[in-house]
């Protein structure tokens, strides 16, 4: 059984159409990566997801439909959301912005253990916590982004751009991250423009295309495949 199965949906902004009965599935455990040119709709169908814009169609999490749920009890149900752009609290400190995914009903110990395993991933963010966010580098507010989403311990976590405007080294580091939250047996829903090291370190993909689902399958197959490589060729998919 899918722990995320997307089915038939469709979602507008006003009176403009963005995504048209689009279907796809995320199993446990697995990487799955949404490619597609910007203005396709895959923000739109993250944002769909995470409750955070109404649409038509089922969506179910782990069995039970979560269709039409706030986004506050889909976070609950245990879906983690890290936007484009990152969206921190700038003027908070990093501390204080991790703190904002930890779940109010956990312990103390439970939260301290929490905040040390993104330590863990993350060693720089230890010494920057009684930081201002905003006077973070691009790619250190990447981490507390991706931080605080993982002090919920999803069952998914969803990222939307991870790499967006970072430096080629930031861009490395990040895409590292995501191979050990891949090893360590988390599902992603994974929404990235770099389509090579997206496709790399997923299982399944899907393209889209003007609000549809274009071609879905195994990401090492997309990787290879000519219509992926000629609609990408001219922009972050390289020869392999």
């Amino acid at each position: 059984m899918a722990l995320l199965d997307i089915r038939n949906l469709s979602a507008a902004y006003g009176d403009v159409p963005v995504l048209f009965d689009v279907s796809l599935h995320v199993d446990e455990g697995e990487v799955v990566s949404l490619i597609g040119s910007n203005g396709a709709g895959k923000t739109t169908l993250l944002r769909a997801v995470s409750g955070l814009i109404s649409s038509q169609g089922e969506l179910f999490f782990s069995g039970e439909k979560i269709s039409g749920l706030d986004s506050h009890r889909i976070v609950e149900k245990g879906i983690a959301h890290v936007p484009e752009g990152r969206q921190l609290f700038s003027g908070m400190t990093v501390a204080e912005n991790l703190r904002l995914g930890l779940p109010r009903s956990i312990t103390k110990t439970e939260s301290l253990r929490r905040m040390e395993s993104i330590y863990e991933l993350f060693p720089r963010l230890k010494q920057r916590l009684g930081q201002i966010a905003g006077t973070l580098s691009g790619g250190e507010q990447q981490m507390v982004a991706i931080g605080r989403g993982l002090a919920l311990q999803p069952r998914l976590l969803i990222l939307d751009e991870p790499s967006l405007g970072l430096s080629p080294v930031m861009v490395q580091s990040i895409f590292e991250t995501v191979k050990k939250l891949r090893d360590s047996g988390m599902t992603l829903l994974l929404v990235e423009q770099n389509v090579t090291e997206s496709l790399k370190c997923s299982s399944r993909a899907y393209v889209m295309d003007a609000g549809h689902i274009t071609i879905g399958g195994a990401a090492n197959d997309l990787l290879h495949d000519p219509k992926v490589r000629a609609a990408f060729l001219g922009g972050n998919f390289v020869e392999i």
